[in-house]
């Protein structure tokens, strides 16, 4: 029996210490790129608003954080390197030979990435009809994209975010992947 508690107490540990990193969501993404692109204010007001006391956005992955409080860094290159950051999550799904990606051609770049986050969640889009015109518009090659941007059976809402009744891929799920950095086959 007392095996029994053993198998249950190491279970509970697995789960509760899980090493799947928390990573922020694409929503949070767009706002800290609305931050890091605004040309109107300085690195040290952007790392404000990103980090500390004064931020707008919350943040509770750690690589970001370990980026934002790096004292040996200025805050200008904390920005670059935030900025890259993002570049090399796109870059480790896309060139990981371990990923589930591995074997497709036509990968996303990072640039229209970071277009289908703007677009994802920019409120100046009204319908989203509009708003997948407009991913399409930029040309995605990938098949993981363009095939839920082809489908026809499902709506244009399900298309961008999915539904409680649907349980396929869905654009913000690709970009969540990427986020996650959770494109590896399941063991």
């Amino acid at each position: 029996m007392w095996l029994v508690w053993l198998a249950i107490l190491f279970l509970f540990f697995l789960i509760l210490f899980s090493p799947l990193r928390e990573g922020i969501t694409s929503s949070q993404l767009f706002e800290v790129q609305q931050i890091i692109n605004n040309k109107s204010i300085s690195a040290d007001a952007k790392v404000s608003q990103l980090y500390g006391d004064n931020a707008s956005v919350i943040i509770s992955d750690i690589p970001i954080i370990d980026i934002l409080k790096d004292t040996s860094s200025d805050n200008e290159d904390k920005i670059n390197k935030l900025q890259l950051y993002f570049v090399s999550l796109v870059n480790e799904r896309n060139n990981n030979p371990d990923s589930i990606y591995s074997s497709i051609p036509d990968k996303i770049s990072s640039q229209n990435f970071f277009d289908v986050v703007n677009i994802l969640h920019n409120p100046d889009f009204d319908k989203p009809t509009d708003q997948i015109l407009q991913i399409n518009s930029l040309g995605i090659q990938e098949n993981s994209f363009s095939d839920i941007i082809d489908n026809k059976t499902i709506s244009d809402e399900v298309k961008l975010f999915g539904a409680p009744d649907y349980h396929g891929p869905t654009i913000s799920s690709l970009i969540n992947q990427i986020i996650f950095s959770d494109f590896y086959p399941k063991i």
